[in-house]
């Protein structure tokens, strides 16, 4: 407020930090609200359906006794096989990597986007029952934006006898993409499990400036969010390109700059880069 006058400040930002801040927002909530966990407690006995149908019928059942509205992971319907997957193929690169001179070396697995911990759990479970040398090399560590998806986390795997393998960290991944490192360098066997997470992170937004028919970068536009001094509600609005992790996105992969409009998947292709 200036003087006797009411004037509010314009807020404008990129549109993946808006993306950001509502999913933030969703993931504050109580762990069961933002990932389900089964209503009926203990894995479902697969062996025991009958088919298609059984299964369509057991998974209706599933999300009619839930009240809250979950939605349930891979990882969760089918724990623990889903998991044992995962954890197969972790064993058989590891084999196939490693020389017989180097058959010590420690392995990291970081797990981005951890869920109700469930994943780590199953995965740890079967490294040790069905390679216990591989499993005394393993180091697991989980990453999480959620607050509270990180404290059950925490909770659920120091309760396990992998208390000592696991660490966590509570990370929005978008600062990972703008450069933030995750682990150290290392010479270890290091293994990145992402499930459910990359095509569930902020995307921007950009478009070929009206009235261009070019392509290259001087003659796009990046999607911003403002908001509305009337009302409260938020709009876009394009400026020029100038945002420095769409430019370097767009270098690697400049086939998104061939369209009109197009979602770019900033976080996901920044995470890979």
């Amino acid at each position: 407020q200036f003087g006797s006058s009411r004037r509010w400040l314009a807020i404008i930002m990129i549109l993946r930090k808006f993306i950001g801040q509502r999913m933030g927002s969703y993931y504050a909530q109580s762990a069961d609200a933002v990932v389900g966990s089964s209503p009926m407690g203990d894995p479902i006995q697969f062996r025991r359906l009958w088919g298609e149908y059984h299964w369509k019928r057991v998974l209706d059942q599933m999300y009619r006794q839930d009240n809250n509205g979950h939605w349930f992971t891979p990882v969760e319907l089918f724990r623990p096989y889903y998991s044992n997957t995962v954890a197969n193929c972790i064993a058989q690169h590891t084999k196939d990597s490693t020389t017989q001179a180097h058959g010590d070396t420690p392995i990291d697995i970081l797990e981005l986007g951890g869920g109700r911990g469930t994943n780590a759990i199953a995965v740890l479970d079967h490294l040790k029952q069905t390679e216990p040398e591989l499993y005394e090399r393993v180091k697991y560590t989980i990453l999480d934006a959620s607050p509270t998806l990180h404290k059950l986390q925490k909770d659920r795997l120091l309760a396990t006898d992998h208390a000592k393998k696991v660490s966590f960290i509570r990370q929005d991944l978008a600062l990972v993409a703008d450069g933030k490192t995750l682990l150290p360098p290392s010479e270890n066997i290091t293994f990145v499990v992402a499930l459910e997470v990359l095509d569930n992170l902020p995307h921007d937004k950009i478009r070929t400036r009206a009235g261009s028919q070019k392509n290259t970068q001087q003659y796009l536009e990046q999607c911003t969010v403002k908001q509305n001094r009337k009302d409260g509600s938020w709009e876009e609005h394009f400026v020029p390109l100038a945002d420095p992790l769409i430019q370097k996105i767009l270098r690697c992969a400049p086939s998104y700059a061939y369209n009109s409009a197009t979602w770019v998947p900033i976080i996901a292709l920044g995470l890979l880069h």
